[in-house]
């Protein structure tokens, strides 16, 4: 199904309506934000705690490589920031990634049934989704930190790092749907969203930028707002999905009605 989408995309283009979109992500995250909130103060204390461990552990390994190598005391690339920058980007994707695929399937529960989910939130947390969620994760941010560290302390422009960044995130915003919802393996996933996020790039970033816009609003409210507004991002990645790709289950039912008019 999704190869056929594709394939028609290809052929026919991608005709997205920003407003509408808009629209419709809001009143699914209407139906997820209490529940989704929720999620996100659980998985806050989770990786806090996971990062403390983390840190600890890293501390430990830098103080031995000053004492063997004397990185310190040379003319170096910061290797122990690297280092530590991968640690922290693993532990955050392990526990960030299905758990931000756990908000897609409660956006989708909530689209069915008009309630939201509270156990979907950790549906993802098993095989054989973990797996292929993880590896997507990781190659993500494999991607963005050597763009980092690359532009950062080799190219030192850290500027167009910054723009390549960006553009990475952008072109990978369906991914994690093409993989829950779409089945894809993670680089065929990373591969066709950077083909559907193209053919409509003005409505993608702009429906990005509304959803962190709105999220960030969240800050202003003592702050922990911000961990229940949040989960409109999920929301709009969703409904960008959506409307792009669209369910299985719903083009078998546009397909029996085409027939049924025959």
């Amino acid at each position: 199904m999704i190869q056929k989408r594709v394939e028609e995309i290809n052929r026919t283009g991608l005709h997205l309506d920003l407003g509408r979109i808009i629209d419709d992500a809001f009143d699914t995250y209407k139906k997820i934000a209490i529940n989704a909130g929720l999620g996100y103060i659980i998985m806050l204390l989770i990786t806090g705690l996971a990062t403390l461990g983390i840190l600890s552990i890293f501390f430990v390994v830098a103080e031995i490589f000053d004492k063997i190598t004397e990185l310190k005391d040379l003319d170096v690339l910061p290797l122990e920031y690297f280092i530590g920058l991968m640690s922290f980007s693993l532990v955050t994707t392990v526990l960030l990634t299905p758990f931000a695929a756990g908000i897609l399937k409660m956006c989708k529960t909530a689209d069915d049934t008009a309630n939201s989910n509270l156990n979907d939130l950790f549906y993802y947390y098993k095989a054989p989704y973990f797996l292929n969620l993880i590896t997507l994760g990781l190659i993500s941010q494999l991607l963005i930190i050597g763009i980092e560290y690359l532009f950062t302390y080799v190219v030192i422009v850290p500027f167009v790092g910054g723009i390549l960044e960006y553009t990475i995130y952008f072109l990978f915003i369906l991914s994690i749907p093409l993989v829950v919802f779409g089945n894809q393996k993670p680089l065929m996933a990373l591969e066709t969203s950077a083909k559907l996020s193209l053919k409509s790039p003005f409505v993608f970033i702009g429906g990005m930028i509304i959803a962190y816009i709105f999220a960030f609003l969240g800050i202003i409210a003592l702050c922990i707002g911000f961990l229940f507004t949040m989960p409109f991002v999920e929301a709009m990645r969703y409904t960008l999905y959506k409307h792009s790709i669209g369910f299985e289950e719903e083009t078998k039912e546009w397909e029996q009605i085409g027939t049924n008019e025959e």
